[in-house]
């Protein structure tokens, strides 16, 4: 999924990424804790600062945090033609009464959050969009500076010098399983597509089939909450049996969901794809 041009996981991605630095660096340390708190101060300061588009105006936000010059040149380029450089824009009217299942809900939920705060409320969507992806970015900047808070925290009260387990458990919680782009729901459903259709075959007996592929969901797969971040099961079984009482209109969302992409893989030509 894409809002804009920026992927829906990239900031988690990168965040991922700045994490295996700050390992790999303060591994090779002679006083990680030195390097682990100066990381953290930073992020403290940056983490404030970004935090601020709450209560500035956006282009005093941009200008001040981000750097951003205010510039009206569209290098002579006319709004129509401007328009065109961006192949799927997605307009506001496009939320209008969506589904907790649909693709654009997190965007639909954080514009709905601004507007209820009553901020911003002259600026275009354009402007709030770009809000989004800054959000998700300070989602996932807090991600890494929890793992930090963590690690100085049992420093300071249990004076630990060795902190690899630390980054082990953060990669085996956000890493070690599939994050599947599916909310809780639509994650259950799914489960229930491939069991009746016996597209994940792990027995013979159909039974134990169905024992060992509600496993394997729980043991491999992450769902995607309703703000983008990766979260464990606790008991899968349990939202398996939920979903059965439901009425059918989330599973036909999730169905016509599902359809939709079907429809679209017809046409994706397979050859030029990774070139």
């Amino acid at each position: 999924m894409i809002y804009g041009l920026i992927k829906e996981n990239y900031f988690f991605n990168e965040s991922l990424l700045l994490t295996q630095n700050i390992e790999n660096t303060i591994l090779k340390s002679a006083e990680p804790i030195v390097i682990i708190t100066d990381i953290h101060d930073i992020f403290e300061i940056k983490l404030k600062e970004l935090k601020s588009w709450k209560t500035k105006s956006l282009t005093e936000y941009f200008i001040e945090t981000h750097r951003f010059a205010k510039d009206e040149n569209t290098n002579g380029l006319s709004k129509e033609q401007c328009d065109k450089e961006v192949t799927k824009r997605i307009t506001e009217k496009q939320l209008n009464g969506i589904s907790e299942t649909h693709k654009l809900y997190r965007l639909f939920s954080f514009t709905k959050m601004v507007r209820a705060m009553k901020i911003h409320q002259n600026e275009d969507f354009e402007s709030i969009k770009l809000l989004y992806h800054l959000h998700e970015f300070i989602t996932n900047v807090e991600m890494v500076k929890s793992l930090l808070d963590e690690i100085i925290h049992d420093y300071e009260k249990f004076k630990i010098i060795r902190f690899d387990d630390y980054f082990k458990s953060f990669f085996a919680e956000h890493v070690n399983k599939i994050q599947v782009n599916l909310q809780l729901k639509e994650l259950t459903y799914f489960y229930w597509f491939v069991e009746q259709n016996k597209l994940f075959s792990m027995h013979h007996d159909s039974l134990k089939n169905k024992k060992m592929l509600e496993e394997f969901f729980e043991n491999n797969f992450m769902y995607t909450d309703a703000k983008g971040n990766p979260k464990h099961f606790k008991r899968f079984i349990k939202e398996i049996s939920d979903v059965k009482y439901e009425d059918n209109k989330s599973q036909e969302n999730f169905a016509n969901e599902l359809i939709s992409k079907l429809e679209e893989f017809k046409s994706v030509k397979l050859f030029v794809l990774g070139r």
